[in-house]
C-alpha cells in the first residue's frame, strides 16, 4: 500500500504544475465544436469534425459554463486524475494477466512517469489518456468477466469498450489484443470463434468503423501515408531510456540515431528472451505496435511529429516491456541480479522524472505568459483592439530532449486568434493583432533555452507605429535567459485631438511635449507613465533618458531608451499623435535606497552626444536640458 500511494503522489506532484497551463495550441477550436449544441447534435457527426468521437465531445461539455467558457483548471485535474486512474489500472490489468506484484509495481512505475506522454497529460485538449483509460478497463474487465465467468462483467467490458471507440477511432486496435488473449487462455487459434471477444466486440467493432467511414471528414487530415520517418519516430517511444536526455540530445550521437535505436530495441528483446519471457515480449510489443498502427498508417510526419501525446496510447506497452526486461522473477535465485534489476529500473524512473521535470518547466514559461495575455485582453475589453507584438507561435528547446521530432510548446498558433483564447476563458474577446519585429526581438533567438518562432510576419517598427495608431493599446512579449518570457505594455497612440489647447509640463525642442508624469512604487519596482504631444519627428540618432535621482546626485536607477520598449522611436512620431507609455525603473546598484527622489526627462541626441533644448510652459529655459519631477517617493525615507 505504501508503494502505491507513494506512487500516485510523486505522478500527481510531478504533474500538479499543469493545473496553471491555462489554454494552449487549437483549445478555442477544439473546445468551441461543443458550444451551442444540443446532446443530439453532438451524438452526431459534426461537418466541421474530421472525426466521429462523440464521446470527447460530451465529456467537453460537462466542463462547459454559462455563456459559453471554459475553466481551464477543472479541464486540467480531469487529466491528471485520469492519468492517476490509469496507474491503477496498470496495476490492476497486470494482476489479472498474473505476471506478478514485482512486475505489476514496475510497469505501473514505468507507466506512470513515461515521459514521452507528457503532452497528453500537461495539455486540456487531449483524448489519449482518455481512451486509454477506456481500454485498460475493458482489458481487465474482460480478463475478470473470463476468470469467474460473469455475464455482468462482460457487458461491463462491452460497455467500456463502447465508450472507448466513442472517445477516439484508435481503440479499435485493442480487439486484435484480446484475440492474443484469448488465444493464450485457450491455447488454440481455432476456437477463437467461440470466444466472447469474437462474438460480442467484433459485430461492435465493425458497425462502429461502418459508421465512421461514412461521416464527413477533413480532405488531408488522414491519408494512406505509410512514411519510413514516422517509423523511426515512433521508435524512439519503445527505445526511451537510451534516447532521451534531459540536457539535450548529444550532438555527436545524432548521426547514429537509428542504428543506436535498432541496437536498443534488440538489446531490449535479448533481455527478454534470456528472462524466459516471450509472453511478457508478446503482450507489450503487441499493445506498443497495435496502438499506433493507425498512427503509422494514416498520419504523415509532419503531424506525427508535434503529437507525442500519441505515444501514450502506447505507454504501458513500452512500460511493461521495460520492467520485464529489468526486474527479475521474485523467486530468482541471484539476489544480485534482483538488486541490479532494481537499480537500473530506478535509474530509468530517474532518468523520467528530470525529464518530465523539464517539460513542466518549459510549458510553465509559454503560459505564465498566456495567462498575462488573457488577463490582459479581460481588463482591456471587448470594444477595444490590441497589437500584440514578438508573442510566440510555438517554441522548443535549443538542445532537444529526443533526437527526432518536435519536443516544444505550441502555445498559440497564428491560425488562432489570441482574442479567441480569451473568449474561450473569460467571455471577453477584443480584437487582437499580431506582429513581430525581429530587429527589436534579437533575445527571442539568441538568448535563453529556446528557440522561439513568433506569431505573424516579420514587419519594421514603422510599420508597428502604424499598426499602433488603428488600435488601443500595444504589448510586447519579452525573452529572458533562464526561459522566463513576460507581457509588457508597450503604450497607446491616439489620433490628434484638433485644435483643442492642451495643459503641458515641458516641451522638448520641436519634438515633443510632456503631458504628464505619473510615477507608481509597487514596494518593489518604481513605473513612470508618461504621456506625449508629439511637435514633429525626430531624426534615428534621438532617443529618451528618464533618470532617477537625489538632488545635485548622480542617478541611482534609470529607464533609457526609445519609447514604447523601442516600438514607437522617434524618427517614426507623427505630429498632433499622443503617446502613451510605461518605463520600468533598472537600479545602477541592486537596490533603489529609501527616500524621496527626482525624476529627470529629456531627450538626447547618442550621436552628438547632445541633449534637446528644454523649456517650462512660461517660456523659462531649463539649463541642463531635462525637465524634473520632484519629490518621489520610493520605500519609507
Amino acid at each position: 500500500m505504501v508503494f502505491w500511494v507513494g506512487l500516485l503522489l510523486l505522478t500527481a506532484a510531478l504533474y500538479a504544475p499543469a493545473l496553471r497551463f491555462g489554454f494552449i495550441w487549437d483549445d478555442p477550436v477544439w473546445f468551441g465544436r461543443v458550444v451551442g449544441k444540443s446532446l443530439g447534435e453532438l451524438f452526431a457527426p459534426l461537418p466541421e469534425y474530421h472525426f466521429y468521437r462523440p464521446g470527447t465531445l460530451l465529456i467537453n461539455r460537462l466542463f462547459m459554463r454559462a455563456g459559453g467558457v471554459f475553466d481551464a483548471l477543472p479541464l486540467h485535474a480531469f487529466q491528471i486524475a485520469v492519468h492517476l486512474l490509469n496507474v491503477a489500472l496498470v496495476a490492476r490489468l497486470c494482476r489479472a494477466l498474473r505476471l506478478g506484484r514485482m512486475l505489476a509495481r514496475g510497469t505501473a512505475l514505468l507507466f506512470a512517469l513515461y515521459p514521452l506522454a507528457h503532452q497528453a497529460v500537461a495539455w486540456a485538449a487531449p483524448q489519449q489518456s482518455w481512451v486509454t483509460c477506456f481500454m485498460l478497463l475493458t482489458a481487465w474487465t474482460y480478463l475478470e468477466a473470463r476468470r469467474y465467468s460473469s455475464a455482468r462483467l462482460l457487458f461491463a467490458a462491452l460497455l467500456a469498450y463502447g465508450a472507448a471507440i466513442s472517445v477516439q477511432e484508435s481503440a479499435v486496435q485493442l480487439l486484435p489484443w484480446l484475440f492474443l488473449i484469448e488465444w493464450r487462455e485457450r491455447g488454440s487459434w481455432r476456437v477463437l470463434w467461440r470466444s466472447p471477444a469474437l462474438l460480442l466486440f467484433l459485430p461492435v467493432t465493425l458497425a462502429y468503423l461502418l459508421f465512421w467511414i461514412q461521416a464527413p471528414k477533413y480532405e488531408g487530415v488522414t491519408t494512406l501515408a505509410l512514411e519510413t520517418e514516422v517509423l523511426w519516430y515512433l521508435l524512439q517511444g519503445l527505445v526511451f531510456p537510451l534516447v532521451g536526455f534531459a540536457r539535450g540530445f548529444p550532438v555527436a550521437v545524432q548521426p547514429f540515431v537509428r542504428p543506436l535505436m535498432v541496437v536498443g530495441f534488440a538489446g531490449l528483446l535479448a533481455l527478454l528472451l534470456l528472462r524466459r519471457r516471450g509472453w511478457h515480449l508478446c503482450l507489450g510489443l503487441s499493445w506498443y505496435g497495435l496502438q499506433l498502427l493507425s498512427t503509422y498508417v494514416g498520419l504523415d510526419y509532419d503531424y506525427v511529429s508535434l503529437s507525442s501525446r500519441l505515444f501514450y496510447l502506447s505507454a504501458f506497452g513500452a512500460a511493461l516491456l521495460w520492467a520485464a526486461a529489468l526486474l527479475p522473477s521474485s523467486n530468482a535465485r541471484l539476489r544480485l541480479g534482483r538488486v541490479a534489476g532494481l537499480v537500473a529500473l530506478s535509474l530509468v524512473a530517474l532518468q523520467s522524472v528530470v525529464l518530465l521535470l523539464n517539460f513542466q518547466t518549459m510549458y510553465m514559461h509559454g503560459t505564465t505568459l498566456q495567462a498575462s495575455l488573457l488577463k490582459v485582453l479581460a481588463q482591456e475589453g471587448p470594444s477595444q483592439s490590441v497589437l500584440v507584438v514578438n508573442y510566440p507561435d510555438r517554441y522548443t528547446p535549443r538542445k532537444s530532449p529526443y533526437p527526432l521530432g518536435y519536443w516544444g510548446v505550441t502555445l498559440a498558433p497564428v491560425r488562432v486568434a489570441l482574442s479567441e483564447f480569451a473568449g474561450l476563458n473569460t467571455g471577453v474577446a477584443p480584437v487582437t493583432e499580431s506582429w513581430s519585429v525581429l530587429a527589436l526581438g534579437p533575445e527571442a533567438q539568441q538568448v535563453g533555452p529556446y528557440h522561439v518562432d513568433m506569431r505573424g510576419g516579420p514587419v519594421a517598427e514603422s510599420t508597428i507605429y502604424e499598426r499602433a495608431q488603428r488600435t488601443d493599446a500595444t504589448y510586447v512579449a519579452r525573452y529572458h535567459e533562464d526561459g522566463a518570457m513576460t507581457l509588457h505594455y508597450a503604450g497607446t497612440i491616439d489620433a490628434p485631438q484638433g485644435e483643442t489647447s492642451v495643459t503641458w509640463m515641458a516641451q522638448f525642442g520641436a519634438i515633443a511635449r510632456l503631458l504628464e508624469a505619473e510615477p507608481r512604487w509597487d514596494g518593489v519596482t518604481l513605473r513612470l507613465r508618461l504621456r506625449w504631444q508629439v511637435l514633429g519627428s525626430g531624426v534615428f540618432t534621438d532617443s529618451i533618458f528618464v533618470h532617477l535621482a537625489l538632488p545635485d546626485a548622480l542617478p541611482v536607477a534609470q529607464a533609457d531608451g526609445e519609447p514604447g520598449l523601442g516600438f514607437f522611436p522617434l524618427w517614426s512620431w507623427q505630429a498632433g499623435d499622443i503617446i502613451s507609455e510605461e518605463r520600468v525603473f533598472t537600479p545602477v546598484t541592486d537596490t533603489i535606497p529609501p527616500g524621496f527622489y527626482n525624476v529627470n526627462i529629456g531627450i538626447y541626441n547618442w550621436e552628438a552626444q547632445s541633449r534637446v533644448e528644454t523649456w517650462l510652459p512660461d517660456g523659462t529655459r531649463l539649463p541642463d536640458e531635462y525637465f524634473t519631477l520632484g519629490q518621489v517617493r520610493i520605500g519609507e525615507p
